[in-house]
């Protein structure tokens, strides 16, 4: 008697949260201490002295995106925290795939930018979104996000939808 115990497998996820590692493809995940503010899941970090940190400004060097870690949140315990703290070791993905919230509308294989400050299509530093947000002043830099070379859109998506980005290269 022959019996089919499963006949396909998923290469994704059928529920996906910010920061959640969804596919079964090759990633590189660190650990990184966190030294200067809290950071959620799926946020862009930079490089500091000591660490890391949630990427805010225009100088700051991206070195991956912070992964969910199941220890540290649970649905059905509203006192756990959602945030990693100040001093915590976060996993962070440095190659890969990722799924982050889109601050606009984004189009599988577009560049992904990371707001350093606020603009016409958002105030949250360090969101995602597909473009520099340009506010079109005269005679000044209008762009409010910076353009990370090596991550792309892995998917199209609306904007405040989860969407997968792909990391392409290792950020050290």
């Amino acid at each position: 008697m022959s019996t089919i115990v499963q006949s396909s497998v998923s290469l994704y996820a059928n529920k996906r949260y910010a920061g959640q590692i969804d596919t079964l493809q090759v990633n590189s995940v660190t650990d990184a201490i966190l030294d200067t503010a809290v950071a959620g899941f799926g946020v862009p970090l930079a490089r500091t002295a000591t660490g890391v940190k949630p990427f805010t400004l225009v100088g700051d060097s991206f070195v991956g995106i912070t992964v969910r870690k199941h220890t540290q949140t649970n649905a059905y315990n509203a006192t756990t925290a959602t945030n990693y703290a100040i001093g915590a070791s976060v996993p962070v993905l440095n190659m890969g795939y990722i799924v982050v919230t889109a601050e606009s509308n984004v189009v599988k294989g577009g560049s992904v930018f990371i707001r350093y400050g606020a603009g016409a299509g958002g105030t949250v530093l360090g969101a995602i979104r597909a473009d520099t947000d340009a506010t079109g002043g005269v005679g000044e830099d209008e762009a409010t996000a910076v353009e990370v070379p090596g991550v792309i859109f892995a998917e199209s998506a609306s904007a405040g939808e989860l969407v997968r980005v792909a990391v392409t290269r290792i950020f050290e």
